[in-house]
């Protein structure tokens, strides 16, 4: 995982998103792709499902 401001490259892992179904998932894959990415809040990532 990736702190903001980390130097990164071509396929590292910056975060992971965990659901304990598969509708969930789903809901949290649609908010990041409509938000743009993850939403930042005091250097850590968090994302609304």
């Amino acid at each position: 995982y990736k702190k903001q401001g980390a130097r990164i490259k071509e396929g590292d892992l910056i975060f992971k998103i965990y659901s304990d179904s598969q509708n969930n998932m789903k809901k949290a894959e649609k908010i990041y792709n409509s938000t743009g990415g993850p939403i930042i809040l005091g250097g850590m990532m968090i994302e609304r499902i």
